[in-house]
């Protein structure tokens, strides 16, 4: 098609090197909703809120009469902006009510950040959803969609942002049909779950990918970690993507001031670090605002906009503003593919690489070191860590210096009566055969535990 239309949804969320210094040592206790403790004798100073380099959310509205456009809450004016997707300049018209975008609000420049581009596949109309598939995966746009995607045929190029859901479909939030001309590439994104570092080939979600010439920017390729990976299937019809482009997502390639919005998909036992959007990793500090929440509510599954500043190198929350449904359940909001796990003992460390009872656990530039803790001093220590499991690899969101008392935290499954090369001299480990816990035990030796409860 030679015109440019652009479709859209209900808004989603975007399924969107810490070193900390002594300036985040204080816990958070004593963090109400505000997360400050003020003197009603005092009159309240007004609070002058830090001015985002760039915004990280979705589209939610599009005024075309006032020329003027809402992310994340806040209303920005369009005049002057330029919005591009890579390297293709787009008219303002493109921004679509639920499309996620990065802004960045002193060069005014936006670009759209879908999940997906490709080509329409296998469209199918129905009465109640449309079907298709875009870089060989299935798509369904529901019955609010109907009527705007009547003009969308086979072979149309798109951006889709979708969410995954519970069932295993991929429900559309948002698309935009733009012209194939000048277009540079696909684009798929997701988390890396396998890597093949000789033939240079890695799996990402369900598509293998070779990128064996590929520039890779802003990382090392790994399993677990999240990126987007630009380029084109191969001619052959093998299914395979040919990458030119690996973009590794971290929190470093940002600006000093971003405002983020997404769900969170890990949270520390302090609530004190967490990870959105299983790739941005954000610390909290006293100092940090909660708005229509307090710290309590930094959950697993939990939507969740953040304000955040550079601060010594760790990029921390100066404000959190919860959506008004909170988690109850985090258990409920965890996948196989987002597993946390915690662990203590006395610790190898060689080469990014922690080992502890025959298990590996993998040190990033972004794992948060505690207690003065530095790469040096590491190796031989009594440690507790603190993570996400991702393609059955643990990687470390935060390391700590163990207490040395007999009483350790553990959270991880249990297999065959044993939890991270632990056993339990009373059997207590016994009844949670196969089962995910959080557990509290009595260390009684190098590799033996008891007493074992629910944490």
């Amino acid at each position: 098609m030679k015109r440019s239309t652009y479709y859209f949804a209900f808004a989603g969320k975007k399924p969107l090197m810490l070193v900390l210094s002594a300036l985040f040592a204080s816990s958070l206790s004593g963090c109400g909703s505000g997360g400050t403790t003020e003197d009603p004798s005092q009159p309240i100073q007004p609070i002058n809120p830090v001015v985002s380099k760039q915004v990280i959310g979705t589209i939610q509205t599009v005024d075309t009469q006032a020329n003027q456009i809402t992310i994340n809450q806040t209303t920005y004016p369009l005049e002057g902006v330029e919005v591009s997707y890579q390297t293709q300049s787009l008219d303002a018209s493109a921004l679509a009510f639920g499309m996620p975008v990065i802004f960045d609000t002193q060069s005014n420049k936006l670009q759209l950040n879908p999940n997906i581009s490709g080509m329409v596949q296998n469209l199918q109309k129905g009465s109640n959803a449309v079907t298709f598939t875009v870089n060989q995966i299935n798509l369904t746009a529901s019955q609010d969609m109907l009527s705007s995607l009547m003009d969308i045929e086979n072979g149309d190029t798109v951006l889709v942002h979708f969410t995954p859901q519970v069932n295993g479909s991929n429900h559309v939030e948002s698309l935009i049909e733009i012209e194939s001309e000048g277009f540079n590439g696909y684009e798929i994104e997701g988390l890396i779950t396998a890597v093949d570092l000789v033939k240079k080939q890695l799996i990402l979600g369900n598509t293998p990918v070779n990128y064996r010439t590929a520039t890779v920017e802003d990382g090392g390729i790994a399993a677990g970690r999240f990126a987007e990976i630009f380029g084109n299937f191969a001619a052959n019809g093998s299914g395979v993507f040919q990458a030119q482009t690996i973009d590794i997502e971290t929190t470093e390639t940002l600006a000093d001031s971003v405002e983020f919005e997404g769900t969170i998909s890990w949270v520390n036992q302090e609530q004190t670090l967490f990870e959105l959007n299983s790739r941005y990793q954000i610390a909290v500090n006293a100092n940090t605002r909660f708005e229509d929440g307090n710290a309590s509510n930094l959950l697993v599954g939990q939507v969740v906009e953040v304000d955040t500043q550079l601060q010594q190198d760790v990029r921390v929350a100066t404000e959190v503003d919860f959506e008004t449904t909170f988690i109850t359940d985090p258990d409920s909001a965890k996948t196989q593919t987002n597993t946390a796990f915690q662990v203590q003992g006395v610790m190898s460390y060689t080469n990014s690489r922690l080992t502890f009872n025959g298990f590996e656990f993998v040190v990033e530039p972004t794992t948060q070191l505690d207690d003065g803790l530095t790469l040096q001093t590491l190796n031989n220590q009594n440690l507790q860590l603190e993570g996400v499991e991702r393609a059955k690899i643990y990687y470390v969101r935060e390391i700590e210096k163990a207490d040395n008392d007999f009483e350790i935290e553990l959270e991880g499954i249990v297999q065959n009566g044993m939890l991270w090369g632990y056993s339990s001299n009373d059997q207590s480990l016994n009844a949670f055969e196969g089962q995910t816990v959080e557990l509290e035990c009595r260390l009684e030796s190098v590799n033996q535990v008891s007493l074992c409860q629910r944490d």
